[in-house]
């Protein structure tokens, strides 16, 4: 059975599942936030640098290496070099998951992707294995 908006039951449930597994993670954000903000403020990076980092690489300990790297006047290559390297465990996520969610589209898969974090991957393969 499906409903209107063509979701089954028990994907919907797999779905708010999800939501109740991760909202303890939530937390953390907040004082994650503020600690690189002020991490930010101290490096001298631009307001809307700092924003754009928080919502592009979204990885909390990348966030501060850039943040310091910049402070030292790392050139603009390193930053993005060191950041790529730290962020490589994300393949490995990526790849352990992709099995588990290789049913769901590609917006979907799009998605996911971008919200996978450390914090998000053990909720997510505890879940499935």
């Amino acid at each position: 059975m499906t409903t209107s908006s063509g979701v089954t039951p028990a994907r919907r449930r797999e779905f708010l599942d999800g939501i109740r597994d991760e909202a303890p993670l939530l937390v953390g954000v907040a004082p994650f936030g503020v600690i690189y903000g002020a991490l930010a403020i101290a490096a001298h990076l631009p307001v809307a640098a700092a924003q754009a980092m928080s919502s592009v690489i979204f990885a909390g300990s990348a966030q501060f290496i850039a943040a310091q790297l910049f402070a030292g006047s790392a050139s603009g290559l390193v930053i993005v070099a060191v950041v790529f390297v730290v962020n490589l465990r994300h393949a490995l996520y990526s790849a352990s998951v992709a099995p588990h969610v290789k049913h769901l589209g590609p917006a979907w898969k799009a998605v996911l992707a971008y919200l996978l974090t450390d914090e998000a991957y053990a909720v997510v393969i505890t879940r499935y294995n």
